[in-house]
């Protein structure tokens, strides 16, 4: 993977996505707010899903493929969700256990964006 990693905001779909060589097109699934991390799993896309409750954002799962993962697409994933909820001053829960139990430990910079 030599590319540029593009990680794209689907506010729609509550997610950030990287879309992966041979993936599907995300314009031919369904567009929807209820649309889960796991309808685009095996679909060649990385995935950050979130729920938005006020000025809360609930990072509640990412996914990689198993043939993308250790190429750091989850932690590109997670830094555009963090950066994007300091750009709007959002406090983020970190449901998902890759957040709260690695990338946070990596990257403290993001700490006081977690809610208490």
């Amino acid at each position: 993977m030599n590319e540029t990693i593009k990680v794209e905001h689907e506010e729609a779909n509550s997610r950030f996505v990287i879309k992966l060589e041979g993936g599907a097109d995300s314009a031919a699934r369904p567009s929807s707010l209820a649309v889960s991390a796991a309808s685009i799993e095996g679909r060649g896309a990385a995935v950050l899903q979130y729920v938005l409750r006020g000025k809360v954002m609930d990072m509640t799962h990412t996914y990689v493929p198993v043939s993308h993962r250790g190429q750091g697409l989850a932690d590109k994933l997670t830094k555009a969700g963090f950066e994007y909820a300091r750009e709007h001053g959002l406090t983020v829960i970190p449901t998902c256990p890759y957040i709260s139990e690695t990338y946070l430990h990596r990257h403290k910079e993001y700490l006081n964006l977690v809610e208490k």
